[in-house]
């Protein structure tokens, strides 16, 4: 909204009721009296009404996995009473003792169906998990990139053998061939990371443009381990490596 500040929707606000609360391991007493809103989104909380907004002035963070479907934005019973809103019943939440078949989804889903209903379920998948594969792919990834890129360095540096023999014979010493490496492919890493990342990030942005809040929160730690860590490996690698004498001091150009 023009200049103003940048908010986060909080999606559907559940009632904070004792069971909702219970379900969190949160104590109602704990609750300072003028909360309005409880959740796990980060940043400023606001609640849109048509085309105006309103920062949530008094907000509590939850400590809970932030599923999309889940109650993990409350407003409290005190704020629905300041603002003179009335709750509305939306559905049930279920927790089952053991997780449930796929067979077991299926026919209830087939019930809610044929009642006007729907059902979302969670998969059984854990955030820690999940946590774990990303960093399993970003190291994956930054594995394939450095394999890539020291091929790319390799045909470059073999393009150059015929400079790099005349560096040689006029005097050129193994640190000025190592600075010629370590530049190329630490540029070489440094633009493949930014633009792996930003391009990652738009075609992301184009699959969620109705709901840019899944993105969030930002993975800070592993895009900066991605696009400083590449860089940096890259470099010192080319550093390290990049001071072998060429096998022939050769000035003139091999003939093709």
């Amino acid at each position: 909204m023009g200049d103003g500040p940048q908010t986060a929707n909080p999606g559907p606000l559940f009632v904070a009721t004792p069971q909702i609360l219970s379900l969190h391991g949160i104590d109602a007493d704990e609750i300072a009296p003028d909360t309005e809103v409880l959740t796990v989104r980060t940043g400023d909380v606001g609640l849109r009404f048509g085309i105006t907004e309103e920062v949530v002035a008094n907000v509590e963070r939850l400590d809970a996995p932030a599923y999309a479907s889940a109650p993990t934005s409350l407003i409290t019973r005190d704020a629905l009473r300041r603002r003179g809103w009335e709750p509305a019943f939306v559905g049930w939440l279920v927790d089952a003792g053991a997780p449930l078949t796929s067979g077991q989804i299926a026919e209830a889903q087939r019930v809610a169906a044929s009642a006007g209903l729907m059902v979302m379920t969670r998969d059984g998948v854990n955030l820690a998990d999940l946590g774990r594969v990303r960093t399993g792919a970003m190291l994956a990834g930054m594995v394939v990139a450095l394999a890539v890129l020291a091929m790319t360095a390799g045909l470059i540096r073999s393009e150059a053998a015929g400079d790099l023999r005349t560096l040689t014979a006029t005097g050129a010493s193994r640190r000025i061939r190592r600075t010629l490496t370590a530049a190329t492919t630490g540029t070489l890493a440094l633009l493949g990371a930014a633009l792996g990342t930003a391009g990652s990030y738009v075609t992301m942005a184009a699959g969620f443009v109705d709901g840019l809040d899944s993105l969030a929160p930002v993975p800070v730690v592993h895009l900066l381990i991605v696009v400083v860590g590449v860089p940096l490996v890259a470099t010192t690698a080319g550093w390290l490596l990049g001071g072998r004498q060429p096998s022939t001091l050769a000035a003139r150009q091999a003939i093709e």
